[in-house]
C-alpha cells in the first residue's frame, strides 16, 4: 500500500509562497510540489488547477511527453491571459501501472530547482534536473534568445538578465516570448521516466529549501530510521540546519 504525507513551512521567509498537492487511486498516484517567486498566485494555481489536469490525463491514458509538455505551455499562455505576474517551479512526479505487465514506472516533468529523488534502502536516484547556470544546454539557451547570465552582487547566484536563478518555470512573462521557442525563462519541462523496482520504498520531493542544507545522503539517513513523520521530520531538519527559505517536503512510501 502506497502512502504520501507532505509537510511545509514558512520558515525564515515573510511569506509562504511553497504549496504542493497529490492525488492516487488504486491505479497510480500523482505529486505536485510548487515553489513560487514574486507570489504565490501562480504556485496556487498550479496546486488547484494544472495537477488535477495532469492527473485527469494520466486516469485517460494521456500522459504521453507530447501530452505532458502541451500541457505545461498551455498552463502557461493560461496564466498569461489571467494577467498573473508570479513565477513558480513545478515539480510533478506520478506513478501508474503498466498493464498487462503489472509493472510500475515513476515519471517526472520539472522546471526549476526544486528537486526529486527515488530512494532504496541504500541508494538513491534523482528524478529531476536543475534548470540554472549550471545547466550547460539552458546555460546555452538562454544565451542564444538574448539573455545574459548576471549576479546582482558579489556572492549571489548568476540570474537571467540578473533577475532569477533558475532558468524554466511557470509565469515570470517579463523574461519570456509570446514564442515559447524563444522564451528566456522555459516552460519547457524535462521529463525523466524510470522502472521501479521492489528494492526501492521512498519516493521526495522538496523544494530547494530542503535540498540547499540537506543532501539525499541526509535524507537516506532519516528515511532508514524507525522514527514516524519523516516529512516533518526532514523539514525541521533543513530549518535547525539554517535554511532560510520555505521548507516543502512530500514523501511517498512505496
Amino acid at each position: 500500500m502506497t502512502n504520501i504525507s507532505a509537510y511545509g513551512i514558512q520558515g525564515k521567509r515573510t511569506y509562504m509562497e511553497d504549496t504542493w498537492n497529490y492525488f492516487s487511486d488504486s491505479r497510480g498516484l500523482m505529486v505536485g510540489v510548487f515553489d513560487g517567486h514574486g507570489g504565490s498566485q501562480t504556485a496556487d494555481a498550479l496546486r488547484d488547477i494544472f495537477l488535477k489536469t495532469l492527473w485527469d490525463d494520466m486516469k485517460t491514458n494521456s500522459c504521453s511527453p507530447i501530452v505532458i509538455t502541451a500541457r505545461h505551455l498551455e498552463f502557461d499562455a493560461y496564466l498569461r491571459d489571467q494577467n498573473i505576474p508570479a513565477g513558480s517551479t513545478s515539480t510533478v512526479v506520478w506513478m501508474f501501472s503498466n498493464q498487462p505487465y503489472d509493472s510500475r514506472f515513476l515519471r517526472c516533468a520539472s522546471l526549476g530547482d526544486s528537486e526529486g529523488y527515488l530512494f532504496t534502502t541504500n541508494t538513491y536516484k534523482k528524478i529531476t534536473r536543475n534548470h540554472d547556470y549550471r545547466n550547460i544546454g539552458d546555460r546555452d539557451r538562454v544565451r542564444r534568445v538574448g539573455g545574459v547570465w548576471v549576479s546582482g552582487h558579489p556572492g549571489d547566484d548568476l540570474r537571467v538578465d540578473g533577475v532569477l536563478n533558475i532558468s524554466r518555470a511557470f509565469g515570470d512573462f517579463a523574461l519570456k516570448n509570446v514564442d515559447p521557442h524563444k522564451s528566456k525563462i522555459s516552460t519547457f519541462p524535462s521529463l525523466v521516466e524510470v522502472e521501479i523496482s521492489r528494492l526501492n520504498n521512498y519516493v521526495v520531493v522538496a523544494t530547494d529549501g530542503l535540498w540547499n542544507v540537506l543532501s539525499p545522503q541526509d535524507v537516506l539517513e532519516i528515511l532508514n530510521d524507525s522514527l514516524p513523520n519523516k516529512e516533518k521530520r526532514l523539514v525541521h531538519e533543513a530549518y535547525e540546519r539554517g535554511s532560510t527559505d520555505n521548507i516543502s517536503c512530500v514523501v511517498v512510501c512505496l
